[in-house]
């Protein structure tokens, strides 16, 4: 064949190639929302997933944190499914697994502690106090909640009406175990601070508190 004859041919070539490339790339699945972001670690939580591809209507799997939800409703643009439950709270990687393949969507949805809040004003063991608590501030999942307080709640403290900064790990708070109170505002050694606290701030993961 003449080379003119075989140049002529070089143009569709490179046309179907790029055609098929372009198909492929639009199957892909995405993620473009996870709505809502959060929910008790007990599961039940109703989430929307909306995105691209994320179903052919019937087969599609979605895991939090690697544990499947029910999926109660699926298209290829949205999926409404029920969270599982885990053992503990914290953030969960979202994954749709459908037949045009996989996206994750990570740290898309936060477990937290969902346990009923109690009065505050208790002892470490539980026993009533006999001070105010206020300014509270939880962590992202619920599970720590610091405030204030001018009552020492049996952690050690002599001192009597001058307000401190306190942290409850509600995990612990049940049936009162051992370091479900923790006071905040002290030295290094344990001893008493030298003055008035207040205005506590916690950091997301509970790790960190801030105050003045």
């Amino acid at each position: 064949m003449p080379q003119g004859a075989r140049s002529a041919f070089r143009p569709l070539f490179v046309v179907l190639v790029v055609l098929v490339f372009a198909g492929a790339a639009g199957a892909q699945v995405t993620i473009t929302n996870v709505a809502p972001r959060s929910g008790p670690v007990a599961g039940g939580t109703r989430v929307t997933i909306t995105g691209t591809n994320l179903s052919d209507g019937a087969s599609s799997v979605v895991t939090f944190g690697g544990v499947s939800g029910t999926i109660e409703a699926q298209n290829a643009t949205s999926i409404t499914v029920l969270t599982p439950a885990q053992a503990s709270a914290g953030a969960r990687d979202v994954v749709v697994t459908s037949a045009s393949g996989s996206a994750t969507r990570v740290d898309g949805f936060r477990y937290t502690f969902d346990a009923s809040l109690k009065r505050q004003d208790r002892t470490v063991s539980g026993g009533a106090g006999s001070g105010g608590t206020y300014q509270p501030a939880l962590s992202g999942d619920g599970r720590y909640l610091a405030f204030t307080s001018g009552w020492a709640f049996d952690t050690g403290s002599t001192l009597s009406g001058v307000n401190q900064i306190f942290v409850r790990d509600r995990t612990k708070e049940a049936s009162y175990q051992a370091g479900n109170l923790v006071r905040i505002s002290q030295a290094p050694n344990g001893a008493d601070p030298d003055g008035a606290s207040g205005r506590p701030r916690i950091s997301d993961d509970g790790r960190f508190v801030a105050f003045w």
